[in-house]
This record gives structure tokens, C-alpha cells and sequence, in this order.
């Protein structure tokens, strides 16, 4: 009987402990999600936003889209008077004009495939250079496009025009450093100086004495990544600066000297890896090891004379002869005019494709896959002040009122303005709750002055697809006060998403930043799952004791 009576007493207490745990789990916890680095913000989507290294959110550059090429990549742009820009194209050999409506017109179908280079030259007319065939095409009044010239090169990467209006050819894949004159309506080419690197990618024309010496050309090298100057009629080039990588991919001047940007990567992608192997005759199949690294010999000191070429033959990207040491990297560096270089920045995206200069002496940058331009800020700090979503921004080329962009994939040429966006607007990733939760507050803490605000907007659902599945429609914008909440209304609900549109009145004073947003929830516990139950009638009794 006692037995029975301490049996039946242990399950009602294992009864009640279960009814005690049963309301306790059943209280909400309110949890908290913070916006606040680099790291969480740049999944989300920018339209006229800056994301800094830091984490902040502020109004960046405005941009628009231009137009569309219908093409797989534009090369590179001129602005043809105020309102039109002629574009050089890839892989129909399709020379195009966007007018100021934004429609594409091909004025003109070329037997190459690829048109990497244009320059204005003063009568007006522009030049345009082809791959594989080395021809330099004129297009002339009424868009008549006649060929200017022929050169024994596979690309021509970069052409110029010197104050004595003599037009400098930079090409690859032997790296070689055309002079073309006109004289009496003849076009003479010629062969000034022949580089140890296989491509020359990149020129700049020292018309000021930047660097110490007026007149001076500045060249950027692929395999081996070196920079090079020469002075017409010299015999040979100086190595002025061994990058120790594979390519300098571009050449911009500043005050402070002359900025380098390098690549240890030997293509932009493996699609325009199997391009050149395309138009050099090989086959398209992408070789092992195509996204290594690789450098030229390093043999060279700085304000040498170079030697022979690189051993090897191939395309534009081929294998080099060496390998640098460290891993695949790319980089800005800073060439003072005394000879001293100077590591100004490391990529976080690879590789560096075109850099500019902002009116203040910031650096803009486009790097990497993912359509991103970079802007160099103070203290090696960085920002993303566009994304435009494509595989890559080819160029960046400053024209008066900005810069315009070209991409790859989709052929689409974009406008940045030197004005800050007036309506910037920073739609988040998909924040996941794991389970539908109730949402609660949201907070938004940063820096606003006078004529300017903030609104955000919302919208839920419970898949990880908004596009696909069945997700509310965005809530009404509402205005939002420095650290002041606004609730996020509605049912449970797993996924939320919110969009910041941040507002630069016309006579906005200050810097409209967002420091970090903060959304509550409250999330039920989950009720405890009896998988076992084991019912004992007390301690064991003693050794000689006897039970009733």
C-alpha cells in the first residue's frame, strides 16, 4: 500500500513539473535583428545608396541608365556632343550611338568581332580599333565609316593622341607601341618601341611633367605587370616600376603621382579568357588552372632598361612564364614622381578593371563580378557606391557632368553623376526569423539634419523567395524620426524585408547617414517534446531495514 501511495504522489509531481514547464515555454522572447556592418548591408540592393567599410548607409552618387546595346559587352564609350554616346562593342563587331532618348542605333557592322578602343581626334572624326585583325576604322560626318589603317596586332587595347597629334597605339599580344602620322592625307603605322610585356593595355601622355619630364609616355603592362616609360625616339623603354604581378590594368594621374591599379589575375573571367582564345585561334575550351596567377620575371629593377620578352606564346591572357608569390590579389598603388610606391588599397573583389578620379581627389574603382564601383575614402576606408548587378563594369570614362559606366553581359552604359542621389533608396536581404515570429518595432538611429527624412517600408512572407511566392505587397512608406520606432504591422510571419529611402531636400544642409537599423520580435517558445517517462517509488532501502 505504501508503494502504491508513493507511486501515485511521483506522478503527480512529474504532472505538475510538466504543467509548470508547459507555461513557462509558452511565454514569448523578444529578439532583436541589427543592421549595422559591411558584411550583413552589402547583400542588400543599392539604387543611389553608399555602403562604407564600416557600415554606414548614405546617398551616393546619382545614377541612370543610358541605354542598352543588346550586347554582350561595350568596351568602351565616347560622348558624342552633349547628348550622345558612341559605343564600341563585342562579339558582333557593332559600332552603336545612344541618343539622348535612350535609344540604340548600329551605325555600322565591322568584320571584327570586338571594338576595344575609340579616340576623338580633332577634326572631329574617331577612331576606332578592332580584334583580331589589327585594323583602325574612322568614322567620319554622317557616321561613314571607312578603315583607317591596318596594324600587325591581335588587339589594340588603348589608342591616344599627343599635342603634336600623332596617334599612340597600345597592343598585345606582342606588346607593341604604334606611331601613326598623317601627312598630306596618308596614313603612315610604324612600330616605335617593342615591350617585354605581351600586352600593353594602358597608355598615359605626361603633357604637364607630372612625373618630371613633359611629353614622357606612360605605359601599363601585362605579363609582366610592369610600368613603362619612353620618349619618342629613344631605342628602348624604362622600367620605372616592377609591380611583381601579373598586369597593370590601368594608369590614372593624380597630384600626389601616378595611380596604378594591379592584378595578379591573368583575365577579367573565364568567358573573356575563352574570347581570346577565341579570336586567337585556339580552342574555346577554358585551360586548366585559367583563373591562376602569374607574373613576368622580376629581374628588372626600376629605371633599368628591360631586356628580352617573356618566353612563351598565346593569347592575351596566356599562362605566364612565372608566378608571383602570396596569392591572387588586386591592389592600388600610388607611383610619386620621385620613383617611390606607395600600397594604397587591396581590393576585396578581384580584378581591378578601370579606376577614375572624383572632382575631390577620391579614387573610384570597379572591381570584381558583381557590377560594384568602389569609392577610396580617408584612413584606407572604402565605400560601394553603385551596383548595377552585372558581371562586370568594363570602364569608367569621366566626361563633364560625371562618368559613364560600361558593362559586360548585358551591354548596358550608365551615367554616375558628381551630384549626390536626392531619393536614394536601400532595400535589404531577406532577414530569416526561422519561424513565423509576431514583428514588432523598428528603429532607426542615424544622422539627419534639416530638410531632409527617412521613410521605410515593409513587407513579409513565409518563403525565402519574394519573387516567386506568395509574399505581401510593400507596406505604405512611412516617415521615421532619429531613434523613435514605427511597428511593423501584421500577422506572424517567418521572412521580412525592408526598403530605407533616404531624402535629400533641396536645401538640405549635412550628411543624411544611417549609423545601423534595428528590428524587434517576439518568437513563442516551442513547447517541450516527452520522449521518455520513468517513474521511481523513492531511494533504495537501506541495508537491513525492511519495507512495509
Amino acid at each position: 500500500m505504501l508503494k502504491l501511495r508513493r507511486w501515485i504522489s511521483a506522478f503527480c509531481a512529474v504532472l505538475a513539473l510538466g504543467a509548470a514547464q508547459q507555461r513557462r515555454s509558452e511565454a514569448a522572447t523578444t529578439r532583436v535583428v541589427r543592421d549595422d556592418s559591411f558584411e550583413t548591408l552589402q547583400q542588400g540592393e543599392l539604387d543611389g545608396v553608399a555602403i562604407s567599410s564600416d557600415g554606414f548607409l548614405y546617398p551616393s552618387y546619382a545614377r541612370r541608365t543610358v541605354g542598352d546595346t543588346e550586347t554582350e559587352i561595350v568596351w568602351t564609350v565616347l560622348q558624342v556632343g552633349k547628348n550622345e554616346v558612341l559605343c564600341a562593342t563585342g562579339h558582333d563587331g557593332k559600332l552603336i550611338r545612344i541618343d539622348a532618348d535612350g535609344d540604340a542605333t548600329v551605325i555600322a557592322e565591322l568584320p571584327d568581332p570586338e571594338l576595344t578602343a575609340m579616340v576623338a581626334l580633332e577634326d572631329g572624326s574617331i577612331l576606332v580599333g578592332g580584334a583580331p585583325s589589327g585594323r583602325i576604322y574612322r568614322v567620319g560626318e554622317d557616321d561613314e565609316v571607312t578603315t583607317f589603317t591596318q596594324i600587325e596586332a591581335k588587339f589594340i587595347w588603348d589608342l591616344e593622341v599627343d599635342d603634336e597629334g600623332t596617334i599612340w597605339a597600345a597592343t598585345g599580344t606582342e606588346g607593341k607601341l604604334y606611331r601613326i602620322t598623317q601627312r598630306r592625307g596618308e596614313v603612315q603605322a610604324e612600330v616605335a618601341i617593342d615591350f617585354p610585356s605581351r600586352n600593353i593595355i594602358d597608355l598615359w601622355i605626361d603633357r604637364e611633367g607630372l612625373m618630371g619630364e613633359k611629353g614622357l609616355i606612360y605605359i601599363a603592362g601585362e605579363d609582366p605587370g610592369w610600368v613603362y616609360s619612353y620618349k619618342d625616339g629613344d631605342e628602348n623603354p624604362t622600367v620605372v616600376y616592377d609591380a611583381a604581378k601579373n598586369e597593370i590594368r590601368a594608369l590614372v594621374p593624380t597630384e600626389e603621382g601616378l595611380i596604378l591599379a594591379i592584378n595578379s589575375d591573368r583575365a577579367p573571367s573565364a568567358q573573356a579568357l575563352n574570347l581570346t582564345l577565341r579570336m586567337s585561334g585556339a580552342s574555346t575550351a577554358t585551360p586548366g588552372g585559367a583563373t591562376g596567377s602569374g607574373s613576368g620575371s622580376s629581374s628588372s629593377r626600376p629605371g633599368s632598361r628591360p631586356g628580352g620578352r617573356s618566353s612563351g606564346e598565346g593569347d592575351a591572357f596566356s599562362t605566364p612564364s612565372a608566378r608571383p608569390s602570396g596569392g591572387p590579389s588586386s591592389s592600388i598603388v600610388l607611383l610619386t614622381p620621385d620613383g617611390f610606391a606607395r600600397d594604397l588599397w587591396t581590393s576585396p573583389e578581384r580584378p581591378i578593371h578601370s579606376i577614375s578620379v572624383t572632382p575631390e581627389g577620391r579614387l573610384l574603382i570597379s572591381a570584381g563580378g558583381k557590377g560594384r564601383l568602389f569609392e577610396l575614402l580617408d584612413h584606407n576606408a572604402f565605400a560601394v557606391v553603385t551596383d548595377v548587378e552585372e558581371d562586370y563594369l568594363v570602364r569608367i570614362v569621366p566626361v563633364e557632368d560625371g562618368w559613364l559606366l560600361t558593362a559586360a553581359r548585358n551591354g548596358l552604359v550608365f551615367h554616375l553623376d558628381h551630384e549626390s542621389a536626392r531619393e536614394a533608396v536601400y532595400r535589404s536581404r531577406i532577414i530569416d526569423a526561422e519561424t513565423p515570429v509576431r514583428w514588432g518595432r523598428f528603429y532607426w538611429r542615424g544622422e539627419m539634419n534639416r530638410g531632409q527624412k527617412v521613410t521605410v517600408a515593409f513587407r513579409r512572407g513565409n518563403s525565402d523567395d519574394p519573387e516567386i511566392d506568395h509574399w505581401e505587397d510593400w507596406s505604405k512608406g512611412e516617415e521615421i524620426e532619429n531613434g523613435k520606432g514605427v511597428m511593423i504591422e501584421g500577422p506572424p510571419a517567418r521572412y521580412l524585408q525592408y526598403q530605407l529611402t533616404l531624402e535629400n531636400g533641396r536645401r538640405a544642409n549635412g550628411k543624411l547617414k544611417t549609423d545601423y537599423v534595428e528590428a524587434f520580435y517576439q518568437r513563442p517558445n516551442r513547447s517541450p517534446r516527452v520522449t521518455s517517462l520513468t517513474i521511481s517509488s523513492g531511494p533504495a532501502p537501506r541495508s537491513g531495514s525492511s519495507g512495509g
